[in-house]
């Protein structure tokens, strides 16, 4: 028997919008030991349905999950500012199945083989420009930059822009109006919005015209192709599933998916290896000897960075740059006991599990030897969800799993560091990774090695 939904602690007026903002995954947690894993949150004439814990998370990837849960809505907004109806991101069912299957070769971890000596030429470039001795980098705004260029080499073997401001404003702006509705609608009729968005526009013009050119150079199929060629063969030869309006959005969704993201949680990592030396001395003695017999592929990065891929996971799990899967139910289901009704918008809370000390002991305390050696602990299907769950899992898993260790670990090989601010300490808000680290600045100290 249904009972009537609890509801999370609020504010007059405001409802629970600040304690979202400024620390989403403790402000879940608490509402979960509080509520259980059911609850509603209402901000500033929003309500959410909350469904948290691993229960939550395996549901996401159970077959009746697949079917009672759905993206479309709460990526709509982000999908219409491209000019398409509907991308990856927001389709459900057999159309985000075909969708899938189009992409997978490309967005696979094989998208890195051959590409490797790339992106260290790309990262040795970026730390001498950026990381010079007594340079004061602001980390989030220049791994950024170094982010975009990796993604480009790896998904369309070739740079692809020479400045990204416009990328962040279009991302960042459409990103709090249409999924975060943390700004009004009218800040995207604002003059930097609409250069910002038609630079894009043009962007993704000009990439869809350099990859059309390759396929017209190759009708047996490009060699070496790259996930941008399978896009416009995809487009070609599935008209139905991927239309020439849908392009834009594919080519520009390893950007705006990986952008924050990916630059939060690498620049989550330096800060944590700053502020604890013996961590650091473990990450700098592996890339030493990753890079010690020149360039590394996977199967070395992985075999030769144990401690590394510890300091990752554990950052994943404490300072998530997506806490939270945006869904609307399809129809109507039950969870927990209680009856969720179609349409409504849910937050499938990931970050709640994470942050347990059902699984984790001292959870708020970094420890990365939960995931290494002796203290090594089993984790439940569940428990940790960073790129999210079942048939809506993040396609960038693969590489982005590759590309922060190896950018970290380039880093440390490369360069020495500290932080600017010795008190400096990581944000908790909920902002799709843009705040996680966003006024964090490292002071570049003296050449390591390589």
């Amino acid at each position: 028997m249904t009972q009537k939904l609890p509801v999370a602690d609020s504010i007059p007026l405001i409802g629970s919008a600040w304690p979202m903002y400024d620390a989403l995954p403790q402000f879940l947690h608490s509402q979960f030991l509080k509520h259980g894993p059911v609850f509603l949150i209402r901000a500033v004439g929003r309500e959410f349905v909350v469904l948290a814990g691993v229960d939550a998370v395996n549901y996401v990837g159970s077959p009746e999950g697949k079917n009672a849960l759905g993206s479309k809505v709460a990526f709509q907004g982000m999908i219409d500012e491209y000019g398409t109806e509907e991308a990856l991101v927001n389709s459900d069912g057999e159309r985000h199945a075909a969708f899938r299957a189009m992409v997978h070769k490309g967005y696979a971890r094989e998208a890195l083989t051959g590409r490797y000596g790339k992106v260290l030429d790309i990262i040795d470039a970026w730390l001498n420009t950026h990381w010079r001795s007594g340079f004061r980098v602001s980390a989030v705004k220049s791994l950024q930059e170094l982010v975009i260029d990796e993604l480009s080499v790896v998904f369309a073997d070739m740079l692809l822009f020479d400045n990204i401001d416009h990328i962040r404003t279009q991302i960042h702006w459409a990103t709090n109006v249409h999924l975060l509705k943390r700004w009004p609608r009218m800040s995207l009729r604002l003059p930097k919005y609409r250069r910002a968005k038609a630079r894009m526009v043009a962007d993704a013009s000009r990439i869809a015209r350099i990859f059309e050119a390759r396929a017209d150079a190759a009708p047996g199929g490009v060699t070496g192709a790259r996930l941008f060629d399978d896009l416009i063969a995809a487009c070609r030869q599935h008209p139905d599933i991927m239309t020439e309006h849908d392009l834009p959005m594919n080519l520009f969704g390893p950007f705006l998916g990986g952008m924050d993201t990916a630059s939060n949680t690498i620049a989550s990592i330096l800060c944590t290896l700053a502020r604890h030396p013996d961590y650091r001395m473990r990450v700098e003695s592996e890339a030493d000897h990753l890079f010690s017999a020149g360039t590394p592929d996977e199967v070395t990065l992985f075999q030769k960075t144990p401690f590394l891929q510890a300091i990752v996971k554990e950052s994943m799990r404490l300072y998530p740059s997506v806490p939270v899967l945006m869904r609307h139910a399809l129809r109507d289901f039950e969870f927990a006991g209680q009856r969720i009704h179609r349409g409504q918008s849910l937050m499938i809370a990931t970050c709640v599990a994470q942050m347990s000390d059902a699984y984790f002991v001292e959870p708020t305390t970094f420890n990365p030897y939960r995931f290494i050696g002796p203290e090594r602990i089993q984790v439940p299907a569940g428990v940790l969800a960073p790129f999210g769950r079942g048939h809506h899992l993040c396609m960038g898993k693969r590489v982005a799993e590759v590309l922060i260790p190896l950018t970290v670990a380039r880093i440390a090989h490369r360069k020495s560091y500290e932080l600017a601010d010795p008190t400096y300490q990581l944000k908790k808000r909920f902002s799709y990774g843009v705040e996680l680290a966003a006024d964090l600045q490292l002071v570049a100290g003296c050449s390591r090695g390589g």
